[in-house]
Formats: C-alpha cells, sequence, structure tokens
C-alpha cells in the first residue's frame, strides 16, 4: 500500500522526513521549515499529528540542549548567562532559552546582572582633575579608588592610610611614583596647598594645577 504522506510536493507531511530532520538531526521547526519550504506553524501542525517528539540523546553539535551540562556550567559553575553562551557556542538568547526550557531556576535579572558586572576587570580612567582612578559596580553602585591611594597601601599597608591625606610632592597628580607620594594627616596638607604667602599672591606647585581637589 503506498504511503499517503509520501508527496514529494508536500514533505513536511512525510513522518520519516520529519522524524530524521527533528529527532535525528536535532533541528527546530523554523529550520525544518526553512529546509522544506513551509512555514513553521505547519511543520509544528505535522509533528503534532505524527506524534513526533525529540529523542533524550543530545545532539553532540547542540550542547545547550543537554540538561545535566547546562546545569552544571549555571549551577554549579556559576557561569553567568553570557560566559554559558560562549561556553557553548550559541547565542545569548539560545542559552537563556535553553535554561527555561531545562526549568533550571534562573538567579534573576538583578543578580545576573551584578555577576556580570562583577566578572567584568574594573574600569581605569583619569579625571578632569588628572587623577588616575580604578571603578567597578557593587550591589547597583560605582565605586571608585584612586592609583596613589593603591600605591600607598601596596608600599606601607592600610593602617598606614587610615584617616591620612596621600600627597603629590611635585604637584603632579598622575605622577604615582611611590617616591613621588607622602602622607599627611589633613592639617598638613592643608598648609601645603595654602601656605601664608599665598595671600601676597603667591601660589604652591598644586595650586596651579586647575580643578585641583583636595586628596593630592
Amino acid at each position: 500500500m503506498a504511503d499517503p504522506y509520501a508527496d514529494a510536493d508536500t514533505p513536511w507531511r512525510n513522518p520519516q522526513i520529519l522524524r530524521n530532520l527533528f529527532v535525528e538531526q536535532g533541528l527546530n521547526t523554523a529550520e525544518i521549515a526553512e529546509e522544506l519550504g513551509a512555514s513553521d506553524t505547519t511543520v509544528q501542525k505535522w509533528l503534532d499529528e505524527h506524534g513526533i517528539k525529540k529523542k533524550e540523546t543530545i545532539n553532540k553539535d547542540r550542547p545547550w540542549r543537554d540538561e545535566e551540562l547546562v546545569r552544571e556550567l549555571y549551577h554549579n559553575q556559576q557561569l553567568t548567562i553570557p560566559e554559558l553562551a560562549d561556553e557553548l557556542e550559541c547565542g545569548y538568547a539560545t542559552a537563556h532559552e535553553w535554561i527555561h526550557k531545562h526549568e533550571i531556576e534562573t538567579r534573576g535579572k538583578y543578580e545576573e546582572s551584578r555577576r556580570v558586572r562583577r566578572r567584568n576587570p574594573p574600569g581605569h580612567r583619569i579625571t578632569k582633575s588628572g587623577y588616575e582612578v580604578v571603578e567597578t559596580t557593587i550591589s547597583g553602585s560605582t565605586r571608585e579608588v584612586r592609583i596613589h591611594r593603591l600605591v600607598v597601601v601596596a608600599e606601607q599597608g592600610f593602617e598606614a592610610l587610615n584617616g591620612k591625606i596621600v600627597h603629590h610632592r611635585n604637584g603632579i597628580p598622575w605622577d604615582n611614583r611611590p617616591e613621588n607620594l607622602e602622607i599627611m594627616s589633613n592639617e598638613e596638607h592643608a598648609k601645603v596647598h595654602r601656605p601664608v604667602e599665598v595671600r601676597w599672591g603667591h601660589r604652591s606647585p598644586r595650586d596651579a594645577h586647575k580643578g585641583a581637589d583636595t586628596d593630592a
């Protein structure tokens, strides 16, 4: 008896063709529709008509379909979705879609966003006053620290800097060589930048730099 679905003009009706494309090759309905010249709605209709469903085996070329692997990377290794997509060599949307298809509990938009920012290296910039700073985002707020303070911490430790100001001896805020940095109290620092001679029109080296602020 002839196969009623074996019509060359309507290959999307053929269960053998659909099973091969959908189950064996692991194509989705849109890809099958493009392959057979039909709409994805039509493909889905005939998949349902023939009761064709995905096998439990995973297509090695599509690792994001492997629930165990996705769960291991996302939950156990704590990868962010962009990192998961890179690891699986797929797009962000595909990684996100399959996390939900596998019914894997997500971390939520805020937590995911926080992890993405925390995994990115701190930013580096120079302020308008000429100071080098590094900055990062923690719990939704951006925090920064000046490089010259980090240099002093590296040289002398946190305790030495507690409640103190770091002064640039030559008045150049981007010259962060250890020998150019001096720890001072607020009072000492104020005297350096506001000497008695100021009243007579003289200026200290640091005052020559416009836009300077308190920590020099």
